[in-house]
């Protein structure tokens, strides 16, 4: 999967192995889906970055769901 964390330089970077919260969560029958947006290296109020852009509130665009995991956030209302 992805592991750009935001940041151009890392642009197309893919990790060579799970980490430990990845998993144990496929070791318990989990399967991961995705890699959602972030801030660059997860520092910042929202979550912007010059690779993926700016992650919205689906249901009013000019709010976002903040910061460090607001991607996921996103993911979250938009399916309900």
């Amino acid at each position: 999967m992805s592991n750009a964390v935001g940041c151009l330089e890392h642009a197309g970077r893919k990790a060579t192995k799970d980490g430990e919260a990845v998993r144990l969560v496929k070791q318990a029958g989990a399967i991961p889906l995705l890699v959602s947006n972030t801030p660059e290296l997860c520092l910042g109020w929202e979550t912007t970055n010059l690779l993926r852009g700016t992650t919205n509130n689906p249901y009013c665009l000019n709010r976002t769901p903040g910061g460090s995991s607001g991607g996921e956030v996103r993911d979250s209302i938009w399916k309900g």
